[in-house]
């Protein structure tokens, strides 16, 4: 069966996948489009988007390797719609409550359900395209991700001033509750999932410790940690620092992953060419280029920040996470979703970190040194990849 004839024979199941990982960046970036409005009604400035960006980050960073273990045991369907509901009731009751250190814990546990949704999200889709198109699939991946990034940005930033942020929010946790039912209706019961699997703390030790996966996992937290300050910052600052609308600085903050439609093109010639090292450098650049020119200060060089950092995160990711994928079929195949989740949620780790660096430098220095400091991230930490023997070239 020839791999169109492998996807086509899915794509029901596909569709389904990509518009619940889509459904759940979507949860992941509203916030930072809605806190314009939700801010005043906590009393809260850049120092709580902050930190509940931080928080959630956290979650994700804690949520993805028991989301990796129980995919292995109970398979993707199911850990899928579970991660999901857990989802959407986080942001149900985020959007109700009026106490921001509740607030706060429903970020927290929005962050628990999108990283244990993640890495069997993954897993799927690569075993619905055929051996060797990995790249493909998981660009594919990122590419619904994003889309879901230009609707949590652009759309839900013109929604919020139309209803406000607490409908705006309810209803996008409505719509993951929605697909979490529909994946468990449209999957195949034990899809990826083994219910005998014995779990053995050596193999996940292997995968731990892997030297390969370190240095890859190193690589991503730089770009996550540069990539992850324009995802919470861009749309508030161009707000509050350039003055712009909230529904214009949606659309800025929104625009600019659209051009990660090239992420399944960049996973297919990944797939041949292999040559890791070459793309995870075009990743950085592109991404630490992108921060970087958001200090100028205008609506252009948003717009230019947000379509650069959107091209060089999916590029990083797509490679990054294919690599990391093969390294964890390597040790043990049922172990590759716990790969996946391994290295993202330590790399998530700078949308942890890299929020709370850049709110402090805002505060102290202001906007355009933050900027170029959150930069410096994804350049700074890539160069032990490069510089290892062990990585591919």
């Amino acid at each position: 069966m020839s791999a169109w004839q492998l996807i086509w024979k899915n794509r029901a199941r596909i569709v389904i996948i990509l518009a619940s990982n889509s459904s759940i960046s979507i949860l992941q970036t509203n916030l930072a489009a809605l806190f314009s409005l939700a801010g005043p009604d906590f009393g809260q400035g850049v120092a709580g988007l902050a930190i509940a960006s931080s928080l959630m980050f956290l979650g994700i960073c804690l949520g993805e390797i028991p989301g990796g273990i129980l995919e292995a045991r109970v398979g993707a369907r199911n850990t899928i719609a579970y991660t999901m509901f857990l989802s959407a009731a986080s942001t149900l009751v985020g959007s109700l409550i009026t106490s921001f250190p509740i607030f706060l814990v429903t970020r927290f546990t929005l962050g628990l359900g999108i990283g244990g949704a993640f890495p069997p999200i993954i897993v799927i889709l690569t075993r619905y395209f055929r051996r060797g198109s990995e790249g493909a699939a998981i660009g594919w991946n990122g590419f619904s991700y994003n889309l879901g990034y230009v609707a949590g940005l652009a759309g839900w930033a013109v929604l919020g001033s139309l209803i406000g942020w607490r409908l705006s929010l309810l209803l996008s946790g409505l719509i993951c509750g929605v697909l979490g039912i529909l994946v468990l209706v449209s999957l195949p019961k034990l899809e990826a999932g083994l219910m005998h699997l014995k779990l053995s703390l050596m193999d996940l030790k292997m995968v731990f410790s892997d030297r390969r996966l370190s240095l890859l996992t190193i690589a991503l937290f730089g770009i996550g940690a540069s990539s992850n300050i324009t995802s919470n910052f861009l749309v508030y600052y161009l707000e509050t620092a350039v003055h712009l609308s909230a529904s214009f600085s949606g659309a800025i903050g929104g625009i600019g992953p659209i051009f990660s439609f090239a992420a399944p093109i960049i996973g297919r010639n990944y797939d041949r060419s292999g040559r890791l090292k070459s793309w995870m450098l075009c990743a950085a650049l592109i991404v630490s280029a992108g921060v970087g020119v958001t200090a100028i200060g205008s609506a252009a060089a948003g717009l230019l920040s947000s379509s650069l950092v959107a091209i060089g995160a999916s590029t990083g990711y797509t490679v990054g996470l294919t690599k990391a994928r093969d390294i964890g079929r390597s040790i043990r195949s049922e172990y590759e979703s716990v790969a996946v989740a391994w290295t993202d949620s330590i790399s998530l780790l700078g949308g942890f970190v890299s929020p709370i660096i850049f709110s402090a430098i805002v505060t102290a220095y202001g906007y355009p040194a933050a900027w170029i400091g959150g930069a410096l991230f994804a350049l700074v930490l890539f160069f032990p990849l490069y510089l290892s023997k062990s990585a591919s070239k």
